[in-house]
Parts: C-alpha cells; sequence; structure tokens
C-alpha cells in the first residue's frame, strides 16, 4: 500500500571471501589464531577444515588444526570462523576448505577453496613512505642476506597485486625493504636447524600519508570533540594536516567519492582515500583490517611534523 514503509531485505552473498582481505592461495595464517573472514547469506552454517598438502602429507609428521563452525546471524552477512589454534607453527602446507551450508536441505551448498596455506606468523608492516621505500632502493639491498633457499617467508603487498608470493628476488626487489629486513632477521632466527617457523609479511605503507590515516573515523572524531575547537571541523580538519599545502584537497576526504565502489580510477580518488577507502573498488585498510595478524609494525615520518601538538 501506498505510504507503508518497508525494512530493505538484506542483500548477501552466497559465500564471498574478498582477496583485497589478504586471503588466497600462499598465505599464511597465524598457528594461534587462524581465521578466515568474508560474507554469506543469513542463517547459513559457515565451515572450515584444513589437510594437509597431498604431495607432503605422507613425507612428514602432521598437526592438523580442528575444524571450526560460525552461523551467520539474521540480518547480518559478515562472518568469520577459525580453525583450533595449534600449540606450534606447521611444517607442511594445507588445502584449505571453506563451505556455507544454507539452512534449507534443498538449497546448494557452496564452497571455496585455498591451497598452499601455511600456518606460522603475520606480521602487518604499515607507515608511509619510510616503510614504503622498496628493497631495490636501499645500497647494499638486503637481498644479499637472504638464504639461499626460504620456502617459508610468503609476502603480500597490498598494492599492486594483492596477492601472496614467495620472496625470491623478482618479488622482493619491489617490496618494503624495512618489513622485508625484519623478516630475514626473523627467518633466520626462527628456521634454524629441523624448525620450520612460516612467516608472513604484509605491506600496506603510502607515501605521505598522516598518521590520522590509520585511525579510525570515530578516533579522529573524538579528538575534535575533547579539542573543544571549531578548527578541527571534518572540512578542514588540521587533524588530518588540511591546514599545509603539501596536502591539498582535503575537503574532498569524506565525501561521497571516496566510498563510491563505482569509482575504481586511483586517480580520480583523494589521495589518502587509498587508506580510508570503504570496500569499493580500490579496497582498503579497513579490508585488510579483517586479515588476522601476529603483530603489527608501524613506521611513520616526517607526514605528522605540523601535528606535534596532538
Amino acid at each position: 500500500a501506498a505510504g507503508v514503509h518497508k525494512e530493505p531485505k538484506t542483500t548477501c552473498p552466497n559465500l564471498e571471501v574478498d582477496e583485497r582481505s589478504g586471503f588466497g592461495h600462499g598465505m599464511v595464517l597465524p598457528y594461534r589464531r587462524a581465521c578466515v573472514s568474508g560474507l554469506a547469506m543469513p542463517g547459513n552454517t559457515i565451515n572450515i577444515s584444513a589437510f594437509p598438502t597431498p604431495l607432503v602429507a605422507s613425507a612428514l609428521p602432521q598437526r592438523v588444526p580442528e575444524p571450526g563452525v560460525y552461523v551467520v546471524p539474521p540480518g547480518h552477512c559478515n562472518f568469520t570462523v577459525c580453525l583450533g589454534a595449534l600449540d606450534e607453527p606447521s611444517n607442511i602446507s594445507y588445502n584449505l576448505v571453506l563451505t556455507a551450508v544454507p539452512q534449507d536441505p534443498n538449497e546448494t551448498l557452496h564452497r571455496r577453496d585455498f591451497h598452499r596455506v601455511w600456518f606460522g606468523d603475520v606480521y602487518f608492516c604499515v607507515g608511509q613512505s619510510n616503510m614504503e621505500l622498496r628493497v631495490n632502493q636501499t645500497d647494499p639491498a638486503p637481498q644479499s642476506l637472504l638464504p639461499t633457499d626460504a620456502p617459508y617467508l610468503k609476502l603480500f603487498k597490498y598494492r599492486p597485486l594483492r596477492n601472496w608470493t614467495t620472496s625470491e628476488p623478482a618479488f622482493a626487489r619491489n617490496f618494503s625493504a624495512i618489513c622485508y629486513t625484519l623478516g630475514l632477521v626473523l627467518y633466520q632466527q626462527l628456521n634454524e636447524g629441523d624448525r620450520v617457523h612460516p612467516i608472513g609479511l604484509v605491506q600496506y605503507a603510502y607515501a605521505g600519508l598522516p598518521v590520522s590515516a590509520f585511525l579510525p573515523l570515530q578516533t579522529l572524531q573524538q579528538i575534535n570533540d575533547d579539542a573543544g575547537n571549531t578548527s578541527f571541523a571534518w572540512g578542514g580538519s588540521s587533524v588530518i594536516g588540511c591546514r599545509s599545502s603539501k596536502f591539498r584537497g582535503c575537503e574532498k576526504l569524506f565525501g561521497t567519492r571516496m566510498y563510491d565502489k563505482t569509482v575504481a580510477d586511483e586517480a580520480r580518488q583523494h589521495h589518502y582515500a587509498r587508506a580510508y577507502y570503504k570496500s569499493g573498488a580500490l579496497g582498503g585498510l579497513d579490508l585488510l583490517l579483517t586479515y588476522p595478524r601476529s603483530a603489527v609494525v608501524f613506521y611513520q615520518g616526517e607526514a605528522d611534523v605540523p601535528l606535534l601538538h596532538l
């Protein structure tokens, strides 16, 4: 009937795991908390299981994590399902199987597989240009420190590849020098003798970003409220460096374009939108943070010098 308000129906995919979040073939998951996040229909039962890779299953001792289960709540799409914790990192790779079982037994079961998955430790490396500095921009390049064979050191660069790679020089030379050096040191310490400890390095760094680009918007709003100063208003906030000529166009930071899923051209986005961007065509920090991690390494530089009073 005319004038009758109807609540919008929740529209969710049957089973979706966004690889921009870091989930993909060859990934490393924390062995103490191996979880996968994604979207599914409300009421669906999400199951996760790990099986040793067939080629190596009989060659090495097996440590198989317990399967996990999660039921998507009514009215929601998001899920996070976790395997049981392992006592120690894995010495073999696994195939990970994710299934979404509908409430109606007559509906189709949906499945997603991930191959060559390792269980170890994952380190996020975030910041601005100091963290973004590549291996091939340093002298001497830390590639010379790399062991001849490093099969358990994996790299994930959020931009531009967004997929897991090995630590071979062809991939490492464009990776963060600081993050890569950290990985080498950890690798050499943790993989001695017969010990196996997979390490995953995730790089998320952009030149010129202020530290506020890595803070929740609610936190920035609280800074505004606590300051009690209208000069901190969103439209021209010195909290995000907008008083500096280096950061022109900050008034666009909170515009709708930043959240427009149809805008895939990065050149049309504000520079900071690469950190704030909410699940759009370019992805964003909020999307990547659904990926489980063991620790975060943050290296910020001079972009926040005008904001020391904060």
